[in-house]
């Protein structure tokens, strides 16, 4: 008997680089066991590892791995040979190169999050958790800012679209996104990269693992980055910006101690710690009907209500009083225990998850050189769940049913807002109580047509607690800046999916059906002491979506060229929509929308080494029933692209007695909002990022490459605020500059 371990990474051996994968999940989309699923060892550094196709990207995710050609629902998969040459470090980074996925966030994009499909919740509340579920190594992370962390050593991510829940982990309307890291390996092997770049920023990556014994072994991997500001702050002393230090350690032990009792351990800390965050100020007033009514704001060019000059995106210039070159951080750390018996009748998992996030924000909220309003956010986030899943296979029918439970509890002491010469701070914590069931079968009515039914039943009960105090500069207290809140909720939730697949020929897949979702509702936090509504608003209710999804999969030229295309309705009984009027405006409420769209993901290879990959999505998406300044408006979802696409070409050679790759990429993110109000303000337009990357590859394992990213020096809005009403000025955040970056791997 010998350890049976995870190998499927090209990168530990110097793979090449793959396009990005439209895969589908299995009949039973069981999204078991990505430690279980074992592959060939690589053999030596200096083998090399032989290049996965479509027809051979697994989704990590299935009990089973199945070809990603013959699965029925929609999901993109980024190889960890492919987050390296596009030099995705932050799970954001990925919705450059996946269609249907636009950033979202707050805290100048010093905590971000992701659209699926314009599903996010853009409340930048702590206690605010996603509708998309986020995941590392099947552990649930509960925080909507996880997508902010560094990633390194990781596997693949995939992002799953459509409501989640009837198969396995927590329930989620909008998809899920999965972070694999790289397990242990039946050969000591690993890996260490040194890179250098603009804005003197550095990073070291290095992992190492292999077996202990016959049936043990172990992977630890870490990473080190730093970049200097890059935003020059223009007010007399104050700091410049964009600074970030980072590092994170992650530890695996696997164990089988028989061939059926499969064991992994994983232990992960990682840390960053940054400037204020980086706003910038815009100069913007409200529009008012003739009846008083607010129905717009605007960028104008003159200065702001305060006086002051905006800020210059052009010359990467900020103007802040207060800002400073440090005092932000956030952590993530815990621990998993998967463990996995594989009986002759029935598979069984338990995955055991504890995981912290600590954050601390400071802003300069008005983001001028005016000591005006600044804010001091710190929360902590802890996440405990329990899984346990048993899946069978016999005949025509396969099956797999499962228990969850998750606990998380939210805590944010103080939030303070300062208003000089006062200041509010507000404190609040929710406590969440999550269990399930879940169950779900697909059934072979013939060989070539599947029909797949799924049912999940959960409860979520929530306690919250909300005060609010206003303070002297000197520490007085003045009294409650609104009165304390508490109250409970309990919801119950039915998700379900009904589905069937046919496989019209052997390289054609069809599929069509319907996906309930359901999310628990939750609380607002009235930011700094809002009165402007009542408590009984204070509450709002569960989130449900009926979702109807048709598509293709196709290969064809003997598997040269692949087409995959959706389309798919989203129809919300009540869909949670946050919006902003007035900073002390923020809450979520609940109103119908509805959603279509359409995806297409294609890939061809017209000759040996070159590739070319292209997708595009389509979505008009609108929430009903907005009221804003007692008017009602149909608006689009906040972060919502209409059209977004993606194109990568490839081409590979030998020269020098190694390998060459040269690669451009270019991404289209066409014009939305930053916020519900759908104001002119708070509209991106769309922009084009451009990047390149080439790479020479030795067969002793050394690899020496060179990337550029935003290669046009575009500026483009990342995240913002409408403050109109306070100081006709608004906050903005701007993605980051042309960035190049060397660097130089050593595979072993």
């Amino acid at each position: 008997m010998g350890i049976v371990f995870n190998t499927s990474d090209a990168v530990a051996a110097g793979g090449t680089v793959h396009p990005v994968h439209t895969a589908h999940a299995a009949p039973v989309a069981t999204r078991t066991d990505r430690q279980r699923q074992s592959g060939s060892a690589s053999s030596a550094a200096n083998k090399e590892i032989l290049s996965k196709t479509h027809e051979e990207i697994r989704v990590q995710s299935q009990s089973r791995r199945q070809k990603a050609q013959t699965i029925g629902e929609t999901i993109n998969v980024l190889s960890g040979a492919q987050l390296r040459e596009f030099n995705v470090t932050t799970p954001t980074d990925i919705a450059h190169y996946i269609p249907g996925v636009n950033i979202a966030g707050s805290s100048a994009g010093q905590n971000l999050t992701l659209s699926i499909r314009g599903i996010v919740q853009q409340d930048f509340s702590p206690i605010a958790e996603s509708p998309n579920a986020f995941y590392i190594d099947d552990g649930y992370v509960a925080a909507a800012n996880s997508s902010s962390i560094g990633l390194f050593d990781v596997d693949n991510i995939s992002v799953e679209k459509g409501p989640q829940g009837t198969d396995a982990g927590r329930n989620s309307i909008g998809g899920a996104i999965h972070i694999t890291t790289r397990n242990p390996t039946l050969t000591n092997q690993g890996y260490v990269t040194v890179q250098y770049g603009s804005y003197n920023s550095a990073r070291v990556e290095a992992a190492y693992g292999g077996p202990i014994t016959h049936n043990l072994g172990f992977r630890v991997a870490g990473f080190y980055e730093r970049n200097d500001a890059y935003w020059k702050n223009m007010y007399p002393g104050g700091a410049d910006l964009g600074n970030v230090e980072k590092y994170g350690v992650r530890g695996k032990l696997q164990w089988q101690p028989t061939d059926r009792i499969n064991i992994l351990l994983t232990g992960v800390y990682s840390r960053q710690f940054s400037s204020w965050a980086p706003y910038l100020s815009m100069s913007t007033r409200n529009v008012i009907d003739n009846s008083g009514n607010l129905v717009n704001s605007i960028i104008v060019p003159s200065p702001t209500l305060l006086g002051t000059v905006p800020s210059s995106a052009s010359k990467l210039e900020v103007d802040s009083d207060s800002a400073q070159g440090s005092g932000n951080h956030m952590s993530l750390y815990g621990t998993t225990l998967h463990g996995t018996y594989s009986g002759d009748y029935v598979s069984f998992d338990s995955i055991t998850n504890a995981m912290w996030q600590t954050q601390r924000q400071h802003f300069d909220d008005d983001a001028t050189p005016v000591d005006l309003f600044n804010t001091d956010i710190p929360g902590t986030t802890r996440t405990i769940s329990q899984e346990f899943r048993l899946s069978h296979q016999t005949g025509r029918l396969t099956w797999q049913a499962g228990f969850y439970y998750a606990n998380i509890n939210v805590g944010v002491l103080p939030d303070a807002e300062m208003f000089p010469p006062v200041n509010i701070q507000s404190s609040y914590t929710l406590n969440t109580d999550a269990v399930a069931g879940f169950g779900q079968a697909a059934y072979h009515l013939t060989p070539s047509i599947t029909v797949i039914g799924g049912i999940r039943i959960g409860n979520d009960h929530k306690t919250y607690n909300y005060g609010s105090e206003i303070f002297t500069m000197s520490g007085q207290d003045l009294g409650a800046a609104r009165t304390s809140y508490s109250g409970t909720m309990s919801n119950t939730m039915v998700s379900a999916v009904g589905q069937v697949n046919w496989q019209a020929a052997k390289d054609l897949l069809v599929y069509g059906g319907y996906r309930r979702g359901q999310q628990a509702g939750g609380f607002n936090a009235p930011f700094a002491g809002a009165t402007i509504y009542p408590d009984s608003q204070i509450p709002y209710k569960p989130e449900t979506v009926n979702t109807w999804e048709i598509g293709e999969k196709a290969m064809f030229l003997n598997g040269k060229a692949m087409i995959n295309a959706s389309l798919f309705y989203d129809d919300f009984v009540s869909y949670q929509a946050f919006k902003l009027i007035g900073y002390n405006g923020s809450q979520v409420t609940n109103n119908p929308a509805s959603f279509y769209g359409a995806e297409i993901d294609t890939e061809f290879k017209p000759f040996r080494g070159f590739t070319v990959r292209a997708s595009g999505s389509y979505l008009d998406a609108w929430v009903k029933n907005t009221t804003i300044s007692d008017i009602t408006y149909n608006k689009r979802p906040p972060y919502t692209s209409k059209f977004h696409a993606n194109v990568l070409a490839e081409y590979q050679f030998p020269m020098a007695g190694g390998q060459m790759s040269i690669q451009g990429n270019m991404s289209y993110n066409g014009t939305y909002y930053m916020s519900l109000t759908n104001f002119d303000s708070m509209k991106v337009p769309s922009y084009i990022l451009v990047g390149n990357r080439l790479a020479w590859k030795s067969p002793s394992g050394w690899e020496v490459a060179f990337t550029g990213h935003n290669l046009a020096d575009t500026r483009y809005k990342l995240v913002g605020f409408d403050l109109s009403g306070l100081c006709g000025c608004s906050q903005v955040a701007y993605g980051q500059p042309r960035w190049f970056e060397g660097s130089v791997t050593k595979y072993f």
